[in-house]
C-alpha cells in the first residue's frame, strides 16, 4: 500500500474510534467542502462477513450505470 494510502487507512481508522478531537473534526470538514464539486466517491469499511460486497452489488443494481462507474 503507498504512503498516501496507509495514512488514509489511519485516518478513516481514528475517525471510526472517534480518536480525533474536535479541532481535527473540524478540519477535516472544512477541507471536506472543496471536494464537493469534484466525483463523488462513496467508501464502504467493515469486517469480514458484514455484507460489503452485497451492500455495493445492490447499489450497482439499483443506480443508473452512468452514477455507479
Amino acid at each position: 500500500m503507498s504512503k498516501g494510502r496507509n495514512n488514509l487507512a489511519r485516518l478513516i481508522t481514528a475517525i471510526e474510534r472517534d480518536e480525533l478531537s474536535q479541532d481535527q473534526q473540524n478540519a477535516l470538514r472544512e477541507q471536506a467542502q472543496f471536494l464537493s464539486a469534484t466525483v463523488p466517491v462513496l467508501g464502504i469499511t467493515g469486517t469480514g462477513g458484514a455484507g460489503k460486497s452485497s451492500l455495493t452489488d445492490e447499489l450497482d443494481s439499483a443506480l443508473p450505470p452512468r452514477q455507479c462507474r
